[in-house]
């Protein structure tokens, strides 16, 4: 009895749009939906709501997110709506606000009045180049070749084709919460609860922690429990074994598939790092 609401968030900027926490649909009318927060009751018989509207709803992504740029960070929300008569209640003109560190985005145009019902899906779709935020189109929300966008969190990663298969090309940074790295498989409720770790952070700052070298580098660590279920990417999985398995016999075999799968160099391996070759562009690193 409502409506999901979905808005994509884009950023076309060059730099990064920290510290994401909430977006907010506004209007100078009253907007045919209940908040959460208004106690909207259902009438069955009559099949209507009733509760208290407002000129605004709120949405918040699942974590407080930093999108790169090239980036696209998704908020979620479910509502109450008024079914209305005929094709639906009467919506007024939405403007869009977005808060990234450094002060509130808002929408310059507004997205036209029209018709919905309850019921229905409603997806909305913005960009913000740093500076302007725009109501745009889903093909918009497009990402290159060979990157992935997570919008979960607004993070953007490589991505590269060996055989038939497609794998990330970096780390993992999803990271929703922080815990020091002696909190895990010690403490009460650490079958069943998510842990999330950066190496060489002891605290629970997730800003501070995203700041990190060793974040920007090499992501974060997670227990079995938020691996499994909320590490990845929607569409997007832990390998499993015969799929390592199908990546080591194209790479010719265990012996030499790893040095096919290493960066080169010795920016992050130890020297002299001779064999490493990444021509799979797996570009592999010494942590994880």
């Amino acid at each position: 009895m409502g409506s999901l609401f979905r808005i994509l968030f884009k950023n076309t900027g060059g730099s990064t749009l920290n510290n994401i926490t909430a977006a907010q649909l506004a209007a100078v009318s009253d907007i045919p939906a209940y908040p959460n927060a208004g106690g909207a009751t259902y009438n069955l018989i009559d099949g209507t709501f009733s509760g208290s509207q407002g000129t605004s709803l709120s949405f918040a992504p699942i974590s407080s997110s930093n999108v790169v740029s090239g980036g696209i960070l998704a908020f979620w929300a479910w509502f109450p709506v008024d079914k209305g008569g005929g094709t639906g209640a009467d919506w007024p003109a939405l403007n869009l606000t977005v808060n990234p560190q450094g002060g509130d985005h808002t929408t310059g145009s507004s997205k036209a009045a029209r018709k919905a019902t309850t019921g229905k899906a409603y997806y909305l779709y913005a960009t913000d180049n740093g500076t302007t935020l725009s109501f745009a189109a889903s093909g918009d929300m497009t990402i290159a070749e060979g990157k992935l966008a997570d919008t979960h969190d607004g993070n953007l990663y490589n991505t590269v084709t060996i055989d038939t298969q497609i794998w990330m090309a970096e780390n993992l940074k999803y990271l929703p919460a922080v815990v020091g790295q002696r909190t895990g498989s010690e403490d009460a409720g650490h079958e069943t609860t998510h842990y999330y770790y950066v190496y060489g952070y002891n605290d629970t700052d997730v800003a501070t922690a995203k700041a990190s070298a060793n974040y920007q580098t090499y992501g974060v660590l997670y227990n079995n429990w938020a691996a499994t279920e909320s590490a990845c990417p929607s569409g997007w999985h832990l390998p499993f074994d015969m799929e390592w398995t199908q990546l080591t016999n194209y790479l010719e075999g265990e012996g030499v598939a790893g040095d096919k799968m290493k960066e080169t160099g010795t920016t992050h391996w130890p020297s002299p790092n001779t064999g490493a070759t990444n021509e799979s562009g797996f570009t592999a690193l010494p942590g994880g």
